[in-house]
């Protein structure tokens, strides 16, 4: 399947070629490699570039602050970057596309390729200790502790005493997924925003970018839609023409400025760069088009999260539960095709939680909530809110459309109806906050309260048109 996507883009670049584009040519792509694989020579070659960037004025384009800027500032919010839209995987591609090259003309190293951090990987989920060691203005890729430093990090985070939770990195709430923009969503939601959120301090906020970590974390979500694109079965870019056409102005590694499109953007990987374990492991794919719903109910109220663990009784009414019967019956069987969708919505925020939740549906009452982990079938997903507008964060550019959390649940949704765990009534949710791990596993969460109250939720079970 791989190939085929290679052999239409390889046509395709051909004809970009002709137009002008302003893609690279080079005789193979550069590889990205997991930070973990860099040689100690990669390693200082990662940190000349860093600290070459980092020496350069803000006026200048190809600077740190000014490449930083482009995403976003901790005071002002976003800038350019685009969060919650259509365009999420394919600005942030051209704009790793860019800075790439940026930092491989800083490095004087022409065979650089950025790297990425796969914290998929249970060991990896501390910050890398290129970026911890050593713990000083020596090291371009460490920055100070938060608060104090600007940018900074979460003290435990510098010292490698925590690491990510496992839900934060999850893959098996989008990597399923069939088509694109379904993909896209859950994609943004967890892993991205859950990182984001649980590394808190510059990287819980607008000016993350100043974070040398950001990048790989970008290059990470970057390689995960490689990843997707890799198991075929219908899964694809776009063919819309809004997504293909849309325009990006950037600067590439001699302070020019150049643009591109969505149909350039698909070029760049396999032609630029390749990642070092493509192709990925094939997963059945999970349709999401040609749903037909039967019972939605929307609650009109206010869902108060903090730092406690939160549950919610959606009743639901007599002339849905009817129709809800299905799942009370027992039987996985009359669960097929079936799936249960939560939304959420009409979010206030004081200001950006440096927590998030994990979401479960009908747990029993006598669940161990000390111990539950995302891995029981009644989690459903993560609620997570960077890049949320709040009130002590202007709105940024674009915000003009009121955020949805969607999660969904399907072999999960047989598991609960073959244990008789659903009830036609009623829908219990719980919330479990997460931020960090310490060395034992122990959760880690701030000392301040988020205060986020949620005024939408609604709650529908739809079937797969046959």
């Amino acid at each position: 399947m791989k190939q085929y996507f290679v052999s239409l883009r390889a046509i395709a670049f051909v004809a970009i070629l002709i137009s002008g584009s302003l893609l690279q040519s080079c005789s193979k792509p550069h590889i990205r490699k997991s930070i973990t694989a860099l040689t100690p020579a990669e390693i200082t070659t990662l940190r000349t570039g860093v600290a070459a960037m980092k020496a350069k004025p803000f006026s200048d384009k190809t600077s740190w602050d000014y490449q930083a800027w482009i995403h976003g500032t901790a005071a002002g919010g976003f800038n350019q970057c685009q969060h919650g839209t259509i365009f999420f995987l394919s600005w942030h591609r051209m704009f790793l596309y860019y800075f790439e090259r940026i930092l491989r003309k800083a490095s004087g190293d022409p065979n650089f390729a950025l790297p990425y951090w796969n914290y998929s990987d249970p060991a990896q989920r501390n910050l890398p200790d290129a970026f911890r060691n050593p713990a000083n203005a020596t090291n371009p890729l460490w920055i100070g502790n938060y608060p104090g430093a600007d940018p900074g990090r979460t003290p435990g985070v510098n010292s490698g005493a925590y690491s990510l939770p496992a839900s934060a990195v999850a893959t098996s709430g989008f990597m399923p997924d069939a088509t694109f923009y379904t993909m896209q969503g859950d994609l943004e939601n967890t892993p991205h925003d859950d990182v984001h959120i649980s590394l808190s301090a510059t990287m819980g906020g607008g000016g993350s970018a100043q974070d040398p970590i950001f990048w790989l974390h970008h290059c990470n979500i970057d390689r995960y839609w490689t990843c997707w694109l890799s198991q075929g079965g219908g899964r694809a870019f776009p063919t819309d023409a809004t997504w293909l056409d849309q325009v990006y102005t950037f600067y590439d590694e001699d302070g020019n400025a150049v643009t591109m499109t969505g149909r350039q953007m698909v070029l760049l990987d396999p032609i630029n760069y390749k990642y070092d374990d493509e192709p990925c492991t094939a997963l059945k794919p999970i349709q999401i088009a040609n749903l037909q719903q039967f019972a939605k109910m929307v609650l009109i109220d206010t869902l108060r999260l903090g730092l406690r663990r939160a549950t919610m009784k959606l009743a639901l009414p007599a002339e849905l539960r009817s129709q809800m019967d299905i799942l009370s019956s027992g039987k996985a069987e009359n669960a097929e095709g079936l799936m249960l969708e939560l939304n959420f919505s009409n979010f206030h925020l004081p200001k950006i939680p440096e927590i998030f939740y994990e979401v479960y549906v009908n747990l029993p009452a006598n669940a161990d909530l000390e111990k539950i982990q995302f891995n029981d079938p009644h989690y459903i997903g993560n609620l997570s809110f960077f890049g949320f507008p709040s009130d002590d964060k202007p709105m940024h550019h674009h915000e003009g459309n009121p955020r949805t959390i969607t999660l969904r649940m399907t072999d999960n949704l047989k598991t609960l109806v073959s244990r008789n765990e659903f009830n036609s009534s009623e829908v219990h949710l719980t919330f479990v906050p997460r931020a960090l791990v310490d060395q034992n596993g122990a959760d880690v969460l701030p000392k301040e309260s988020p205060e986020i109250s949620i005024g939408n939720v609604s709650v529908a079970v739809t079937r797969l048109k046959k």
